[in-house]
């Protein structure tokens, strides 16, 4: 911007303004931009400025200067000049143009009768697409939005995509994970997992300022990036080419968040939404009674051991003490523990409200000479439901090789999801070239869920009815304390330092499951006595994740400009987990257990005093032997790299990174010193190179080529012989403690051309594999799923993406903008003896989309505040579950999504929002051998927002 790192110092807001803006943020809980609102004046003084890039000072033809609270606004010509008259005061300019997005900036002083002077500086940058980024020699406390394209690109460094928080604005994704399914290569899992390149979840990272982020799910390997809400969101990289500042592991991708930093002026946003999702908004859902603090997301004890049976159960097993042992307890102490538990199972209906949400921003910056003291606050709560019915089909083979129906479910589930998230920042820039800050993000994401799934079991031959009752409270905070500084005098030498404390958890407190069988020849439901028949299970997972790292880049001068640039580096990671899971269960002990009168009944009318003791239902510890684990990770690494010219047209960056891995899993049973631990260790250091080069054969085109070294380290679960199952009949999951980790070559080939008003790209790439981890099929009474290193694997895909503004076409089109990009890709992987009765030794990666495509249409006024955008999303079909003896892979087959996103500024300030989901509403199938094993529906959904 114009005045250097810190920004200008805004003007303080006038008493009136102060109560106006008040006033209106009471009436309506929302905001959008600010909007100063100033009376016309008398008499004006003349405001002359030049716009320029701040790469190279090139003028910038055909910005939009507009007048904050004013119909005044101008356009800059070809030396990108612009005169303005204007009230005695400051006042704030919005510069808008299409390769730089938005910048807002205060003015100079302007003077009844006189002429002033200024000249504004734009950022250029690029989301949504490959870039060639680099390094800033000055930094900003807040950087400007990136804009939809790009002007002419630098040479050097790797092949990255960005989308900024003005893109996610505009496509209205209210977080991380739905935001960065529009980019070229990549694909949304579950709502909240990210596949890049279609490759699986054990390929793809993420990285919060720098550092790694541990994962609150037990059973997943990636940070559920539905997590990070977008409003505290700066700017989201993704890196598709390995370089060696990157941590090691890196397979499709790493993906690198940015958290908002000090604001340059006071800023305070408000917003509201609410929505409607077909097929639940207003509908009757399954619901159950809870805890008085469920509409924030915290259970309040409801769920929790009571006081006794959580004391009891902390020092030895709930188990009936038998004749040869001091270890248990009596019957009698078993009666009365059981007679304690809450006795809630039963499932109710109730009316869906709509979907509510609010968010809020609030920052400002305070010059104390040259010390610029700021701080940004950030904040969001919203409430989400959504009912899906779907129907499962588990196959077998049977007579003649044809596939049969083993199980046939009919599924209803509600979930309700709270998120509570928000970060919080300080800083303070001294003299322009030394910036300290301090953030805090913390973001939970609860879901309450209530499902029942009734149908066919061969197993027993006849239906079967299981009800789950589950809340799960998912936490990701982080504590970060990061430094930057910038030394003139050493040809502006650059040295950072961060240093991150996150930790992560997950709490499942008391998830009742609840069997029935159906009684042939009557229409009378019996409490199963199989193992599932009822459960209740209590789960914690607490993660600790200490992150430091320090990063110095030194720029040489060369010739002509050039400049030779050594960049050095190095991190230290040390990552701890403990899983601890308890599960209890009401054993049949008598004939009251027994009586098909008494177990024909509801849940809530068997678990009673009467029917809990000796001669009906005992309560007793079921923990497994692998339920319980703990883990140490422990990562040190360093690097250096060089990024030099070899003439004016080619530029190299290349550079090693070598790494040392320690890795621990300790899987116990709980209460029994003399039983042996389950060990798992992995220790090794590798040395992994990269190199890109690049060909500047056009001032607006270049040829990019990048190699590399990489690896795939297995997750703390996928060490671990703890097992988890999800449905009856449906395969259990567990670990392989002889794991080791794989490695990945991986190549890059990229075009990449940008005439006026558009963008176009071509990349190549491939990656070999060697002893890649994948999930397999054992062998049992129940087939298991666990983990084994195949042989090797291979990926090879292209990628296209373009870009047009319809300026190009005529003037009056300037607003409309078009975007399409996709993917194309091709994998295999060879199993070898460890692939367990795995159907095919060959077949694609798990997980792997053979095609992506996005497209997106828009028109964006500034000048009149009116952005529309219709958004399309599509991805192949991938295995989500590979099949044994025979059986084949099942596969999720593509979904068309087509999204509309629409917002218009209003009079007083007011910004109204409109976002309309999944309008094709096309139902979500697996299929398997040809036939549909899975199908539902997620339902339309509108949202309304109004802002201020």
């Amino acid at each position: 911007m114009t005045t250097g790192a810190a920004g200008p110092v805004p003007a303080p807001l006038q008493g009136p303004e102060m109560l106006r803006n008040f006033f209106f943020a009471l009436i309506v809980v929302c905001a959008s931009h600010d909007v100063v609102l100033a009376e016309e004046p008398a008499t004006t003084g003349t405001l002359r400025g030049t716009v320029v890039s701040t790469q190279g000072g090139k003028p910038v033809a055909g910005a939009w200067v507009v007048v904050q609270g004013s119909e005044a606004n101008a356009q800059t010509d070809e030396n990108g000049r612009f005169e303005l008259a204007l009230a005695p005061g400051r006042h704030t300019l919005s510069i808008l143009h299409m390769d730089f997005g938005t910048q807002d900036v205060e003015t100079v002083e302007i003077v009844v009768g006189e002429v002033a002077e200024m000249r504004v500086e734009l950022t250029p940058a690029a989301p949504q697409q490959d870039t060639l980024t680099t390094e800033a020699e000055a930094f900003a406390v807040e950087a400007a939005p990136p804009p939809p394209f790009a002007e002419k690109k630098p040479m050097g460094e790797t092949v990255t995509e960005t989308i900024s928080a003005a893109e996610v604005s505009r496509a209205g994704d209210s977080d991380a994970a739905s935001a960065l399914r529009r980019v070229t290569g990549l694909t949304l899992v579950g709502g909240r997992y990210i596949y890049v390149r279609g490759l699986g979840e054990r390929y793809s990272s993420t990285l919060l300022n720098g550092a790694t982020l541990p994962s609150p799910e037990p059973e997943r390997r990636v940070v559920p990036l539905d997590l990070i809400p977008s409003a505290v969101i700066e700017e989201m990289v993704i890196h598709k080419t390995y370089s060696p500042e990157l941590p090691a592991e890196f397979g499709g991708g790493t993906i690198a968040l940015r958290t908002r930093g000090i604001p340059e002026e006071f800023t305070l946003k408000l917003n509201a939404t609410s929505g409607y999702r077909a097929g639940t908004t207003f509908e009757r859902g399954l619901t159950y009674h809870g805890g008085r603090l469920d509409v924030l997301g915290v259970d309040d004890g409801t769920r929790a051991l009571p006081t006794d049976v959580d004391r009891a159960s902390s020092s030895q097993p709930l188990l009936e003490r038998d004749q040869f042992s001091t270890r248990g307890y009596t019957a009698g102490e078993l009666e009365v523990f059981g007679e304690r538990m809450p006795n809630i199972w039963n499932t109710e209906r109730a009316v869906t409200p709509p979907n509510l949400g609010v968010s809020g921003v609030l920052g400002d910056q305070l010059c104390l000479g040259p010390v610029v003291l700021g701080f940004l606050a950030a904040t969001s709560f919203d409430h989400e439901w959504a009912t899906v019915k779907r129907k499962r089909k588990y196959l077998v083979l049977g007579q003649n090789e044809q596939l049969e129906v083993a199980h046939d479910y009919d599924f209803e589930t509600n979930e309700h999801n709270i998120g509570l998230g928000g970060v919080a920042t300080v800083g303070a820039s001294i003299l322009d070239h030394h910036l300290i800050t301090f953030t805090t993000l913390l973001n939970r994401a609860t879901t309450d869920e209530a499902r029942v799934y009734q149908g066919l079991n061969r197993d027993v031959g006849t239906d079967i009815r299981v009800t789950r009752l589950a809340w799960v409270e998912r936490q990701l905070m982080a504590q970060q304390l990061t430094g930057t500084h910038v030394f003139p005098v050493l040809w502006d030498a650059r040295l950072d330092w961060r240093y991150t404390y996150a930790q992560a958890t997950r709490k499942e407190p008391d998830r009742r499951e609840v069997r029935y069988d159906h009684e042939p020849g009557t229409s009378r439901w019996l409490l199963s006595d199989r193992p599932e028949g009822n459960q209740r299970l209590y789960s914690d997972l607490l993660e600790h994740n200490h992150d430091t790292g320090l990063d110095a880049q030194l720029p040489i001068p060369l010739f002509d400009g050039y400049r030779l640039t050594v960049r050095s580096g190095a991190m230290i990671n040390w990552r701890t987990r403990q899983v601890d899971t308890r599960r209890f269960k009401y054993q049949h002990k008598g004939a009251r257990s027994g009586n098909s009168d008494v177990i024909s009944r509801p849940p809530e009318e068997i678990f009673t005093s009467e029917n809990i003791g000796g001669d009906g239902f005992q309560l007793e510890e079921v923990t497994r032997q692998t339920d319980n684990y703990n883990a140490t990770q422990v990562l040190v690494a360093s690097y250096l790299g060089l990024d030099f010219p070899l003439s004016r047209a080619w530029r190299v960056s290349t550079g090693l990174r070598a790494e040392y891995a320690l890795q621990k899993v300790r899987t116990y049973e709980l209460f029994n010193p003399d039983g042996k631990p389950v060990e798992s260790r992995l220790e090794g250091v590798d040395f992994l190179p990269a190199t890109t080069v690049t060909w500047q054969l056009l001032d607006n085109m270049m040829v990019q080529g990048a190699a590399g070294i990489s690896v795939s380290r297995p997750d703390f679960r996928e060490l671990s012989p703890a097992t988890y199952n999800d449905v009856t009949g449906g395969r259990q999951v567990f670990g392989n403690p002889d794991l080791e980790r794989a490695l990945i070559g991986s190549g890059d080939l990229r075009w990449e051309w940008h005439p006026a008003h558009a963008m176009v790209a071509l990349s190549l790439f491939y990656k070999h594999f060697h002893k890649p981890i994948e999930q397999v099929v054992k062998p049992g009474a129940q087939q298991s799923i666990s983990y084994a290193n195949a042989k090797s694997a291979d990926n090879v895909g292209l990628e296209a993406e373009f870009k047009l503004r319809y300026g190009i076409i005529h003037e009056s089109l300037d607003p409309l903008y078009f975007a399409v990009n996709g993917a194309v890709i091709h994998s295999q992987v060879e199993l070898d003896g460890n692939s367990g009765i795995q159907t095919s030794r060959r077949r694609a990666l798990q997980g792997q989309s053979p095609y992506v495509f996005n497209a997106q249409l828009g028109y964006d006024d500034p000048r009149t505040s009116t952005n529309v955008a219709f958004v399309y999303n599509v991805q192949g079909p991938r295995i989500v579950e590979a099949g044994a003896l025979g059986i084949p892979d099942v596969y999720e087959q593509p979904v068309h999504q087509v999204d509309v996103v629409a917002s218009k500024k209003l009079p007083m300030g007011l910004v109204l929002s409109l976002k309309a989901q999944n309008l094709v509403d096309q139902p979500v199938t697996f299929t398997q051998g040809g036939q549909v094993v899975e199908s539902f529906r997620r339902g339309r959904a509108v949202v309304v927002g109004v802002g201020m």
